[in-house]
């Protein structure tokens, strides 16, 4: 049978001690409270005060993402094709722009160093 939790109205499992709502203590069947009888938020949680990184709130566990271009990097690839085709492998989740440009111009060097080739 769940409980109901005196402070929100939240229904609560039996063997809770405290409300996942709003944090308050559920009293024992003594009418005591295992913890304080205040409970530790009053309607939603305490909003931190997060460093902003580019319009979005900071994660240290995520490196930001640089959208700009490398076009020297885009030109190397262009000129050997590897060089493009490795650049994407490393710069796909840090600068997935310059990757993909690295990318695409690799293949068009190959493409372009065939028909070279073809037409020798």
């Amino acid at each position: 049978m769940a409980k109901i939790c005196p402070y929100c109205g939240n229904t609560m499992e039996d063997y809770h001690l405290v409300c996942a709502n709003c944090g308050g203590p559920y009293p024992n069947q003594n009418g005591t409270s295992p913890m304080n009888s205040q409970p530790m938020y009053h309607g939603s949680a305490p909003m931190s005060s997060q460093p902003i990184y580019n319009g979005q709130p900071y994660n240290p566990y995520v490196r930001p993402v640089d959208m700009n271009v490398g076009w020297g990097w885009v030109v190397l690839g262009f000129f050997i094709p590897i060089a493009g085709w490795i650049l994407y492998a490393v710069f796909m989740h840090t600068k997935p722009n310059t990757a993909k440009y690295a990318g695409i111009a690799g293949i068009i060097g190959f493409i372009v160093n065939c028909i070279i080739l073809a037409l020798e």
